[in-house]
């Protein structure tokens, strides 16, 4: 008997946003999963479900990044909270606020990593006649699937989990779409997992960016259009009333090979290997179109693409964003943050101190005075260009990395050469300290990761993976105890 699937969980992503601007494929009804893999536009489909499902509110529309994480990560004035949130900012793990956050993002990861498991399944033993692009869209499906797989197990094992191996295991590291019990894992062998599908996603998806596509009768290598500016852009051909293919529709909306070793990198050091993640953010850094040698791939804005009106200025910085998902929606999902109950930041004047107050773009244009009762966020705002972007991963942070490795092995000098590039183009005119050694180095660039990862959600995760008590621009918050979520009571995460 044929074994039918329903794809429910992205169907109902659907009914939630809908992402016309974004792709072409979307399904109308239930699919059963011989019919859905029997075109290269099913496969196609259940690949978008994949992004579609992480990008809702629950997980990185606001939980992972300017909600739940950025609310553990001490940004917002406790006062303007919600009681549940401020459960959330007293690390009320147990709680019944927290545990139902923790269990939603939990049942909603694992139904992301199911659909990664079964494009993976089916991906790997089709034909390359049955995709538009033949064997190199197959393996940049196959490639995807893997890469975002192993993300989305890195942020389970960040939330629910330690940053050191202590022994326990904790979550399981899922790739059969036919297993019924899947044994948690130790922090290490979910780590080595992590890394094995990374590696092995990179492969398949540099032979899609490093292939070539006619564009105004030119040839044009596809990694071109993931390394410039426009990455977040939908192409339409100059002389040609129709957009390019699929894959290369805001393709830095997708994973694709840059991203892949960027988040390599992340895990990395998280891992305390700090050779291994410069090598890869490096590698990152310094990709090259060859027949645009000249070109800087994810460069940073400049202050004048960022300040202006709302409406106009670059608010997301998306000129370092390596990768983002999408949500039309984030506006309106942001929009009660800012009327019916605002999220005023905390101690900005200590974060932002001295020069910076009047120069850094990230206070100066990232956040607003508001209502007279502080200053608040308009990454989300209504308005905002590009406002749909959620940022996964940004050049910055790869600068940071790098920058950790330089100093750690002596070489300080490189490292604040580093961090003062980047300060350049956010504009902060502040004074440098004067900076000898690594702990030295580390104080300082942590203030500068605290502004740049405002909205972001990965501030949190810095600390912890640094084992520093959290600082929050005026005082100190040991995390202790309280640096991962316990693992939800109803832990299934099966279909």
């Amino acid at each position: 008997m044929k074994r039918v699937k329903y794809i429910l969980f992205f169907l109902s992503i659907i009914t939630f946003m809908s992402c016309e601007d974004w792709f072409d494929v979307k399904p109308d009804n239930q699919v059963s999963s011989d019919d859905l893999y029997s075109t290269g536009t099913g496969y196609r489909m259940q690949l978008n479900g994949i992004y579609m499902g992480l990008s809702e509110t629950s997980l990185y529309g606001e939980n992972l990044s300017w909600g739940f994480m950025d609310i553990l990560g001490q940004y917002y004035t406790e006062v303007c909270l919600t009681e549940d949130q401020k459960d959330i900012n007293n690390f009320l793990y147990r709680g019944n606020a927290v545990k139902s956050i923790a269990q939603d993002i939990w049942s909603r990861m694992y139904h992301v990593i199911a659909d990664c498991n079964d494009l993976i399944d089916h991906v790997s033993k089709e034909s390359a006649a049955t995709f538009e692009f033949g064997e190199i869209e197959k393996a940049k499906i196959h490639g995807e699937a893997l890469a975002m797989r192993a993300f989305v197990h890195f942020d389970l094992l960040r939330l629910f989990a330690p940053a050191k191996d202590d022994g326990n295991r904790y979550i399981p590291y899922v790739t059969d779409i036919n297993s019924t019990i899947n044994m948690p894992l130790t922090v290490n062998q979910t780590l080595e997992r992590i890394v094995n599908d990374l590696k092995e996603a990179q492969p398949l998806l540099v032979q899609w960016d490093s292939s070539y596509r006619i564009e105004d009768d030119q040839p044009v290598m596809r990694i071109q259009k993931v390394l410039d500016g426009n990455r977040f852009t939908l192409f339409w051909n100059e002389y040609e009333t129709k957009a390019v293919s699929f894959f290369e529709k805001r393709p830095g909306y997708r994973m694709h090979y840059a991203a892949a070793r960027a988040i390599l990198a992340r895990v990395y050091s998280y891992m305390g290997l700090q050779k291994e993640a410069y090598d890869e953010a490096y590698a990152v850094c310094n990709l090259k179109d060859p027949e645009q040698w000249w070109s800087t791939p994810f460069e940073f804005n400049y202050e004048w693409d960022i300040e202006g009106s709302s409406e106009y200025g670059n608010k997301k910085l998306l000129g370092d964003v390596i990768m983002a998902l999408y949500n039309e929606k984030n506006a309106d999902n942001f929009k009660p943050y800012l009327s019916t109950t605002p999220l005023y930041y905390r101690n900005l004047n200590g974060l932002f101190s001295g020069d910076a107050l009047g120069s850094d773009v990230r206070y100066l244009y990232l956040t607003m005075n508001y209502r007279d009762g502080g200053r608040v966020s308009v990454k989300n705002r209504q308005g905002t260009t590009d406002v749909e972007a959620i940022p996964v991963i940004r050049k910055a942070e790869l600068y940071y990395i790098m920058g950790e490795y330089l100093a750690s092995h002596g070489d300080v000098e490189g490292a604040c050469d580093l961090l003062r590039e980047l300060k350049e183009r956010r504009n902060d005119i502040t004074l440098w300290p004067n900076i000898n050694s690594a702990s030295e180095f580390m104080n300082f660039m942590l203030i500068d990761a605290r502004r740049e990862f405002m909205g972001e959600g990965q501030s949190f995760f810095m600390y912890k993976r640094l084992n520093r008590s959290l600082w929050d621009g005026a005082s100190s918050i040991d995390l202790t105890g309280r640096s991962y979520l316990p693992i939800p009571d109803s832990e299934n995460v099966l279909l």
